[in-house]
């Protein structure tokens, strides 16, 4: 155990800087723009918050794409690539413009280059650790939003 975070320390601090400060960052922290947004471009909170949609489902369709192509080139320069999409997705949210498309257009690209950050299938682990992996954040993320709706259901009703 030891020698494996002798030898593998820096792509674990690799992958949780790229996790943390990524577009998982934005994710959480999503619900803070809304009001300035909004405020700024005239735009409704449904509309800003149809950009975690169009970013889901970007990556949803990458997500095998990007896998495919660790695979054959290796993750090096996949990750390499798709952080600098992402790093231009941040860049880019500076220059938005009022048509609601610019916004939705920018989800798009971040969701298809955020892929190999979100579940980090394209550093090279071993797949038994991948599959648990994925099926405990699933299965948090199905406890958390079962949790979430039965706070709401309750908070509604009284």
């Amino acid at each position: 155990m030891s020698s494996e975070w002798v030898t593998g320390w820096r792509t674990v601090a690799a992958g949780f800087v790229g996790y943390v400060a990524g577009s998982t960052g934005l994710f959480f922290t999503f619900g803070l723009f809304l009001g300035p947004l909004g405020a700024e471009f005239h735009w409704s909170r449904e509309a800003l918050s149809a950009y975690l949609t169009f970013t889901s489902f970007a990556y949803m369709i990458a997500a095998p794409v990007v896998g495919r192509l660790a695979d054959r080139f290796g993750p090096r320069p996949v990750v390499i690539f798709c952080a600098i999409g992402t790093a231009t997705v941040f860049a880019l949210q500076r220059l938005l413009t009022p048509p609601l498309w610019h916004y939705y257009a920018i989800a798009v690209v971040g969701g298809t280059s955020s892929s190999p950050f979100l579940m980090g299938r394209a550093f090279d682990f071993y797949h038994s650790y991948v599959l648990v992996t994925s099926l405990l954040a699933g299965i948090a993320a199905l406890a958390a939003g079962l949790a979430l709706n039965l706070t709401s259901t309750s908070a509604a009703t009284q």
